[in-house]
């Protein structure tokens, strides 16, 4: 196998540093009950101001059985919090979690970041170019709270668990949240074949985020004609500005990404995903809202390819689709003897109904692809989107890089 050099696949916008937690429903439980905590205050924040609030916030996606993506006011809530449970460190962040995916299989990669520590120096992949905005070390951890269906919680008498796993991420990061771009961005693009965008989501003002809308626009146009931009959507910290990122990236794309939790929120209502008439209209509607060459929702149970010559990028889904899940079952030690087994193993056969009559419908101008069966205790819930990210870029780069011979390049 052959990929394109690291100088020619650019995955930004920003990296984190994941506090993940080991989930103890004991540890959880005494601080509900240190708190006090009533049913009447289960409820998800905008701002998250107190740890106390936090709990409450966690509690609300317990009783909702989902996950997602909360802001919090200070760093020291995030800090405190995750001291009261076993822990470990990792990096976050789309672009370097798709990063580790790629370099298991050899591809290595050019991050943009816009913050650094050593905690970043000493993690990213050997041989992981990168370029920051940052102009001193600073450390702002995001909270990972990873929970599946054994997780649960005793408030006033009420039993609320889980019914599905999941995760939540709460973080206070300014320089995610400011998104300020290296200067270097134009100059390393103008090699780009692959740009990856994330980040938007993180941004709190409409000022702000305008001003980057523009620069990233401006940016992008550095990139050689033959290059592919690839955005991956997210949690927005702020929903009323997904519109505002969706109209201007859209313009910039070949691939926009997003899982099914984003895909409702840009339709304004619920999907029964279960329900092929309900599939078929929101992809329809979906692709009427974001003009763009390929669109790629990923679910937990199949993933979605829509779009002008999505034939050419099946095995590029197919191949976010093993990565995601390998990770899922094995976490961040996963091998590539782990990926090629999961890629041998069945399809889930509770989707093959739907996936016939949504495939019927939708052949024209795209495809389902059910999941692969699961059986795994303890996943890893956090990053599967952005290791979807990782293995349908992996295999872009192969075909690109493949191109390149063929065309004598």
């Amino acid at each position: 196998m052959s990929y394109l050099p690291a100088e020619e696949v650019v995955l930004g916008l920003g990296g984190t540093i994941d506090f993940e937690i080991v989930w103890s429903n004991e540890v959880f439980q005494r601080l509900v009950d240190s708190y006090g905590i009533s049913l009447r205050e289960i409820q998800k924040s905008i701002v998250i101001e107190s740890e106390r609030e936090l709990v409450c916030n966690i509690l609300a996606h317990f009783r909702d059985s989902c996950g997602g993506e909360t802001q919090v006011s200070d760093s020291e809530i995030v800090k405190t919090f995750s001291e009261r449970f076993a822990k470990r460190i990792t990096l976050g962040g789309t672009g370097v979690r798709a990063a580790i995916a790629m370099k298991k299989f050899g591809q290595t990669t050019l991050q943009h970041l816009v913050s650094i520590d050593d905690n970043v120096r000493r993690m990213l992949p050997e041989g992981t170019k990168y370029i920051s905005s940052a102009d001193h070390d600073t450390l702002d951890p995001h909270l990972i709270v990873q929970f599946d269906s054994r997780a649960r919680v005793r408030v006033e008498g009420v039993v609320i668990a889980t019914t599905k796993p999941d995760r939540l991420i709460l973080t206070c990061d300014p320089p995610n949240e400011i998104l300020k771009l290296s200067h270097e961005l134009p100059r390393v693009l103008e090699k780009s074949r692959i740009f990856l965008i994330s980040g938007f989501n993180s941004i709190h003002e409409r000022p702000l985020l305008e001003q980057r809308l523009v620069e990233i626009a401006d940016y992008s146009r550095s990139c050689p004609d033959n290059a592919v931009i690839f955005f991956e959507d997210a949690g927005y910290h702020r929903d009323e500005f997904r519109g505002a990122v969706m109209k201007s990236i859209a313009a910039l794309t070949t691939f926009y990404s997003m899982n099914e939790e984003e895909l409702q929120r840009y339709l304004d209502r619920k999907v029964d995903y279960h329900d092929s008439r309900s599939v078929v209209s929101a992809l329809t509607d979906i692709l009427s809202l974001i003009d763009v060459p390929i669109l790629i929702i990923h679910t937990k149970d199949y993933s979605v390819i829509i779009g002008k010559d999505y034939e050419k990028y099946v095995s590029c889904a197919i191949s976010g689709m093993t990565m995601a899940t390998t990770r899922y079952i094995y976490g961040d030690n996963f091998t590539v003897a782990n990926f090629q087994e999961v890629g041998a193993s069945p399809r889930n056969q509770l989707i093959s109904k739907i996936e016939s009559e949504v495939n019927r419908q939708i052949s024209d101008w795209g495809c389902l692809l059910p999941a692969f069966e699961v059986n795994c205790d303890s996943p890893t819930t956090i990053g599967l989107g952005d290791t979807f990210v990782g293995g349908f870029l992996l295999e872009l780069s192969e075909i690109l890089a493949n191109n390149d011979v063929k065309a004598g390049n």
